[in-house]
């Protein structure tokens, strides 16, 4: 049986004999990871499908997180489909595989394995990105919400993706979680798609020191850096929007703190420039 290391080695091979046709069509493909739970990657991941479905994009969120699937409960929403079926071969001709969740913004849901042997393999990747492949012509953005950490389905997803958002946090324990996984991914992807979002600070200065903190340490041990593309503030309504499942989010961000740290990240992503509307709208 081949040890995780080995198993990666493999996804990074199979990539390289996959990856020109994942990228085949027009949707530019946003995976968004975490090395620690509890950071607001979920919650990241719906709000900036909001802002480019409202600005204009076809957007579709993707619940690729197999251990703890939440976007179904958080857009209040009962899927007929979800990434489960998909990897379980329950498809047929005329299955609608999308929940629409709000104007231009599609779910592909997900829900919990029934046990281990249910979970992400590299088989079970590479078969999923090869079905979400036909539908980059459909869409102009794509975004995966991955589970936490790094294995061999979530590194297949990284590794498809044209930007990978890395959310963290400025609790130490989670600056050293992330600096883990970047240096375990190194080892087996390029780091120059990989973007830094820091949640949760209670200032910009703060979520900056954070970075810094982070990028130090990566340019010190593996001599790199990740770009910071935005630090988000701490704002208690968050947790009470998504306690109440209150979906869409834009209109009740409108008074938060929140909004104008969205609104910086989703104009630093790459994708943005394709929008043909530049005005963010509301």
């Amino acid at each position: 049986m081949m040890d995780q290391a080995a198993r990666l080695r493999e996804i990074a091979r199979k990539r390289n004999e996959h990856q020109p046709q994942w990228k085949e069509g027009k949707a530019h493909y946003i995976a968004v990871a975490s090395a620690k739970g509890g950071v607001g990657k979920s919650f990241l991941t719906l709000a900036l499908g909001e802002l480019y479905a409202r600005n204009g994009a076809n957007v579709l969120v993707i619940d690729a997180n197999l251990n703890t699937p939440s976007l179904h409960v958080l857009t209040n929403v009962n899927p007929r489909f979800s990434v489960r079926d998909m990897l379980a071969y329950r498809v047929d001709d005329n299955q609608i595989w999308f929940s629409m969740v709000s104007e231009r913004l599609q779910l592909l849901a997900n829900e919990a394995p029934e046990n281990q042997m249910a979970r992400g393999t590299l088989d079970n990747a590479i078969f999923f990105l090869e079905q979400i492949r036909n539908f980059r012509r459909v869409f102009d953005v794509i975004l995966f919400d991955t589970h936490t950490g790094l294995d061999s389905w979530n590194l297949s997803v990284l590794q498809a993706a044209q930007t990978v958002l890395l959310v963290t946090t400025p609790e130490p324990t989670a600056i050293i979680d992330t600096y883990l996984l970047v240096k375990a991914a190194s080892e087996f992807m390029s780091l120059d798609t990989i973007q830094l979002v820091v949640n949760q600070a209670l200032t910009r200065e703060q979520g900056q020191e954070a970075a810094e903190k982070l990028n130090m340490a990566l340019g010190h041990f593996l001599q790199v850096q990740l770009p910071l593309v935005g630090t988000a503030i701490f704002d208690l309504s968050i947790r009470q929007i998504m306690q109440e499942q209150a979906f869409p989010y834009l209109p009740l961000l409108k008074k938060t703190r929140f909004l104008p740290h969205l609104q910086e990240i989703w104009n630093a992503l790459p994708a943005t420039a394709t929008i043909q509307n530049k005005e963010v709208a509301i």
